[in-house]
């Protein structure tokens, strides 16, 4: 049995401690008042949000003209001249069962390209084009002249790839050209980012290790996401084979002095920060703000001139500024 005086100490050290570790907590939530001020410094600030998206190309698929077996000479994704020899036909009697197995593969992928498929006369390029083995049976409906009318189901779909394999039958694909001009990307994106995206503006695609500029040329607002359109005539690899795409697409992206948005606010309409001073006062000063992305900022270092042709010296690389002016219960100068 603990003494009753000894109980009554551990209550009181339990208390403490658990009063102790509330306003920790609490001064955290506040910006941490104990250290109230953060070092800004110069970086890199980009705008951006993960998608997937469809690729649009402007390709044609071309068949067999007879059951053939192609040593092909063009690789995938190499440009052809025109005329420019894509592989050499050989004789080849294929069996009942490779019959039957070319015929269910393609099936499904000869019924969705409709017309848009050319006979294969001499194993020659029609035109300058690179060259793919990747269809999906999609090189129809999905092109620059009906893009706009895509919607939520052709994102459900799972378009699987198939690779010809230099073995076709009669009527059969065997390869596809894609014209070296601009290709599209559709996706669907945040409501909450709309703003962002306004046609005509340049934006970055980044996929795998690859950065791609693009230009935002369609957009419209569709339930709950809205449908954009980006266009790029810039290569990389997958954009012959793929047909959805996993990408971030970067908005805006500035380099400056990245300042928390807390520590922005208004004095009259100009917006700034507290600066602290060396005698540890803390100073209004103006800020101009190059971008956001809704919790930090990329704000000038230096100086900066606003619209109306005035001049502030504003913060400066490795400056302390106060975290949230809103919060602070000292004293501060406008």
């Amino acid at each position: 049995m603990i003494p009753k005086k000894v109980r009554k100490i551990l209550y009181i050290y339990l208390a403490a401690v658990l009063l102790l570790a509330v306003g920790l907590i609490a001064i955290e939530k506040s910006g941490s008042l104990l250290n109230p001020t953060e070092v800004v410094k110069y970086g890199d600030l980009k705008v951006s949000e993960n998608v997937d998206g469809i690729l649009i190309r402007n390709e044609k698929v071309f068949l067999a003209k007879q059951n053939m077996e192609v040593s092909f000479k063009a690789g995938e994704g190499d440009l052809l001249k025109r005329r420019e020899l894509i592989g050499e036909e050989s004789e080849y009697k294929f069996k009942d069962s490779e019959k039957d197995s070319l015929e269910k593969k393609y099936k499904t992928i000869k019924s969705n390209l409709g017309n848009n498929t050319e006979n294969d006369i001499d194993l020659k390029a029609n035109y300058s084009a690179l060259i793919s083995y990747s269809i999906d049976g999609y090189e129809n409906k999905l092109n620059a002249g009906n893009m706009k009318k895509i919607d939520s189901s052709d994102f459900q779909r799972s378009y699987e790839t198939f690779k010809t394999q230099g073995k076709a039958l009669e009527g059969q694909p065997i390869y596809k050209l894609v014209k070296n001009e601009d290709w599209y990307m559709a996706t669907f994106v945040k409501k909450e980012n709309k703003s962002r995206y306004k046609v005509g503006e340049k934006i970055i695609i980044e996929t795998g290790n690859k950065e791609i500029n693009a230009e935002v040329v369609y957009k419209k607002e569709t339930g709950e996401k809205p449908l954009i359109i980006l266009k790029s005539n810039e290569y990389f690899d997958g954009l012959l084979s793929k047909r959805k795409c996993s990408a971030k697409i970067v908005s805006m992206s500035e380099r400056g002095l990245i300042v928390k948005n807390t520590a922005i606010v208004k004095n009259g309409e100009q917006k700034g920060v507290y600066l602290k001073t060396r005698s540890d006062d803390f100073v209004f000063t103006p800020v101009d703000v190059k971008t956001t992305d809704g919790k930090v900022s990329a704000v000038t270092q230096g100086s900066f001139e606003t619209k109306d042709g005035k001049v502030y010296n504003t913060i400066s690389a490795y400056d302390e500024v106060l975290i949230d002016p809103e919060r602070y219960t000292g004293s501060v100068y406008k």
